[in-house]
């Protein structure tokens, strides 16, 4: 009399097959997560700017005095990839307004400090490629108050220089990019 035998388990040939499909699976799953990271680190990095912007504009209505956004591109060395908030203090002894930085951070921005200077880095390694209308290392954005509009210009260096009605600054995420723009009443626009 022949016994037969049950025999559990999964060949070898069954188990290479469900190893390889995971393995497919989970490479996927990678470069879906790492995309939707990209994408989200760019937007995050867009908002902070727009915040940023926001923050400008209303302190210099509420203060009524003029404040500019300093961004640092990629090409700014030590300071590259931040952005600084800069208003107009009266000095009543010599009777002058001067260009002073100050923190405007908020709570979760990378703030270095130095030399008086608060610079805020831009968020989870985004960079500042530029300005479309401008040329520079350094953008510059006025928000100066004038009753209920904004009077909003660019420059490449602090003494003056090319300016545009709209000033849109660029950001570039690795293999993606966006933009912030504001124009001259103040209307600031994500794309």
């Amino acid at each position: 009399m022949k016994m037969w035998r049950r025999e559990d388990g999964f060949t070898l040939v069954e188990l290479t097959i469900v190893i390889t499909i995971l393995g497919i699976i989970i490479s996927i799953a990678t470069l879906s997560y790492s995309n939707i990271s990209k994408a989200m680190n760019l937007n995050g990095a867009l908002k902070q700017v727009e915040a940023a912007m926001n923050r400008a504009k209303l302190s210099a209505r509420q203060e009524n005095v003029k404040y500019q956004l300093v961004f640092y591109t990629d090409s700014s060395g030590a300071n590259a990839n931040t952005y600084e908030f800069v208003h107009d203090v009266y000095n009543p002894v010599a009777d002058t307004w001067t260009m002073t930085p100050v923190d405007r951070s908020v709570s979760g921005e990378e703030v270095s400090v130095s030399g008086g200077h608060a610079y805020i880095k831009v968020a989870n390694g985004v960079k500042i490629a530029g300005c479309t209308e401008i040329l520079g290392s350094q953008i510059i954005v006025n928000f100066a108050p004038a009753g209920t509009t904004m009077a909003v210009l660019g420059s490449d260096n602090p003494g003056g220089g090319n300016t545009s009605a709209t000033v849109t600054l660029n950001l570039l995420s690795v293999d993606r990019t966006g933009s912030v723009s504001i124009n001259a009443i103040g209307t600031i626009t994500v794309p």
